[in-house]
């Protein structure tokens, strides 16, 4: 009998897989596609990398604007799909070599549960004395008449596309959609979001929200809040989105992307076979990440939200620390946030619409980025850096949209993790100039 088996290898299930082995525990990993997962495979990494080019474009569109005569020629995708997946293959051979180098069996197919210690693979079965789903999740794709048709992608697909697109309906205003959009304006891909709620990145505090819809008008991005589908068509020239919110009118483009979110895959694990709790929205876990069978573990995007890679990797290693008796119990309220669109975007904690339901005093204060000199130098100065904090000065959230947010905001992640008065770390020094600085800047100004 294995100590542990494994369903799904993305980070919540290779994390775990590593931990357990240092902890002298056998385990056999199962997945349909090599180590990795969703992040690696068709998410995180694979925008990322075409976030990179898009920040290079927009480099030389800087350097254009200030008179130098620089010329770039059309967008070759395929190039940029061989650079991206080169980064996929050579992180997807080292995590391969991890697990291999730490004694982890890993078997490739789909593989589901018999009963509460059994997992059927390829037609063998396997015995484990504990069991670990990390099974992540999928493209939600909305009841729309129309949504199967050719033109119409989801964010995986998007990956797959051998030509750019002249033009792009996002349908969607979350953090996906928005990233997506970004890249491919950068690109000079004509871009229009359609969002069904009156704001876009709800999810995020309301002055980001805001901020961001700003941005994207100034990048020239359409954006239209409120929007009622009725259902896709297919047009000589590419795709066209009727609007029920809007009787008669009609937006046209070369593709969609449907950007509506992601959702815990829970279907096919035989879940029911071995007792374990669920619902549409995710698998039912305890503090300690064990279902309602308290053998059987769950972590990730198959447990809900938020479906962060590096929530699930941290939830990995906790099981397994556990299943070896160590207690290990991570800052989950502390989980920082990023949206690589222009500029980034990157968070901690509560919004303030959060701190508002909470009935908590509360005291907010905002510093445009203009006011760091890193910024204005590099002639980056969209965006800025709010702070949410208790009468204590106890940091409750911090909200930064700014070039490298996602970088700066881990200091922000310490400062609310130890949850001391933001006064005590006035005395840290930061590099000059940086963009960092901001969060000294921010420090003295209390």
């Amino acid at each position: 009998m294995v100590d542990l088996l494994i369903i799904g290898a993305g980070p919540g299930g290779y994390e775990a897989a590593l931990e357990a082995r240092k902890h002298g525990l056998s385990v056999t990993m199962f997945d349909e596609r090599p180590a990795g997962g969703t992040c690696l495979w068709v998410g995180c990494i694979p925008s990322k990398a075409m976030h990179h080019v898009a920040e290079n474009y927009r480099g030389i569109a800087q350097l254009q604007a200030l008179g130098q005569p620089i010329t770039v020629g059309p967008v070759d995708l395929k190039a940029l799909w061989a650079q991206k997946n080169n980064a996929v293959h050579t992180l997807a051979g080292d995590v391969s070599s991890l697990l291999q180098n730490a004694g982890v069996e890993v078997k490739l197919g789909h593989a589901q549960l018999t009963d509460d210690h059994h997992i059927l693979c390829n037609g063998v079965l396997y015995e484990g004395k504990n069991i670990l789903l990390a099974s992540g999740s999928f493209p939600f794709m909305p009841p729309i008449n129309g949504i199967n048709l050719p033109g119409v992608l989801d964010s995986n697909h998007l990956l797959s596309l051998q030509t750019l697109p002249a033009s792009l309906i996002v349908v969607g205003g979350g953090y996906i959609g928005l990233e997506w959009a970004f890249i491919l304006r950068s690109f000079g891909v004509k871009v229009t979001i359609i969002e069904v709620l009156p704001s876009l990145l709800t999810i995020a505090d309301e002055d980001v929200s805001k901020r961001i819809l700003v941005f994207a008008k100034k990048e020239g991005i359409e954006v239209l809040l409120n929007v009622q589908i009725g259902s896709f068509e297919k047009t000589e020239t590419g795709m066209k989105v009727n609007l029920t919110s809007d009787p008669g009118r009609v937006l046209e483009a070369e593709k969609i992307l449907v950007a509506t979110g992601r959702r815990p895959r829970v279907e096919g694990l035989g879940l029911d076979k071995a007792g374990v709790q669920y619902s549409p929205r995710g698998i039912v876990v305890n503090a300690l990440k064990q279902t309602s069978v308290p053998h059987i573990y769950a972590v990730g995007d198959c447990i809900g939200n938020p479906m962060l890679a590096h929530k699930a990797s941290f939830e990995g290693r906790q099981v397994a620390m556990h299943l070896a008796g160590i207690e290990f119990q991570p800052d989950y309220s502390a989980i920082p946030a990023a949206v690589f669109t222009f500029p980034e975007i990157a968070s901690v904690g509560l919004t303030e619409a959060d701190v508002r339901a909470k009935g908590i005093a509360y005291e907010t204060k905002r510093i445009p980025l203009r006011a760091n000199c890193k910024a204005v130098a590099s002639d980056q100065t969209d965006g800025f850096f709010k702070i949410i904090y208790d009468a204590n000065k106890v940091l409750l959230g911090a909200h930064l949209m700014a070039p490298q947010a996602s970088v700066i905001m881990h200091e922000v992640a310490i400062l609310f993790h130890e949850k001391k008065p933001l006064t005590e770390w006035k005395n840290v020094i930061h590099a000059h100039p940086t963009l960092s600085e901001i969060v000294q800047t921010m420090l003295h100004s209390l």
